[in-house]
């Protein structure tokens, strides 16, 4: 009785020992179950992050690109594509699509004060302008569009001390128009025939933008 009673207790404590290593062994495969699932949890979170990253610098390409074509089709379409040279000569009319211009004559200007003479060698001249809107709206025109060249290409500086009526800048009403004298200091030995007066009309960033080159001698 007593062997077997103690055959009893060895099974039974074998079973405990074979039931503790079962558990053991389920909490470990359970255990790294555990940890491999949180691992593929990371590497899913690790995967859509990088995922994110390339979308997100795909998007930054396609905005830059996008708005670099814009530049370029911008840049191209102020670019112009062609211009017209309209050449006249004195007292002959210039017809713009904006205005219509003409130059009367040329002729010398003079200030009595001494502190407002030429620098010493140049000379006042003063050239007698008329501008008319032709458009249908108000617009505004401006002396600085004008611009004073010979013909080895020097150009001109406008006199602040100019003979009266002074060419204003001004915004004219339609078929209303501006006539007056713009003042320019040239050299005293300077040739007058072969100055141009060039206008550049305002709307120069446009691709047919128009430019006028008054000759200032008679034909």
């Amino acid at each position: 009785m007593n062997e077997e009673k103690k055959k009893s207790e060895n099974l039974s404590k074998q079973e405990e020992i074979e039931m503790e290593e079962k558990m053991r062994v389920e909490a470990r495969v359970k255990a790294e179950k555990e940890i491999k699932k949180k691992e593929q949890e990371k590497q899913g979170y690790g995967c859509l992050a990088v995922l994110g990253l390339i979308v997100f610098v795909i998007v930054i390409i396609i905005f830059i690109d996008g708005d670099g074509s814009k530049k370029k089709e911008t840049t191209q379409s102020l670019a112009p594509e062609k211009s017209q040279i309209i050449t006249v000569y004195l007292k002959k009319e210039a017809w713009l699509k904006n205005c219509k211009i003409i130059a009367y004559g040329i002729s010398k200007h003079q200030e009595s004060d001494s502190w407002r003479q030429p620098s010493l060698g140049n000379k006042y001249i003063a050239i007698d302008i008329e501008l008319t809107n032709i458009t249908d709206n108000p617009k505004y025109y401006s002396t600085y569009d004008f611009e004073l060249y010979d013909n080895q290409g020097h150009i001109y500086e406008r006199s602040i001390y100019e003979k009266e009526p002074k060419f204003e800048s001004i915004e004219l009403a339609p078929t209303r128009k501006m006539r007056g004298y713009i003042t320019y200091e040239v050299p005293n030995n300077i040739n007058l025939d072969t100055l141009e007066l060039v206008y550049l009309d305002d709307s120069w960033l446009s691709s047919d933008f128009e430019t006028v080159v008054i000759k200032l001698e008679e034909r």
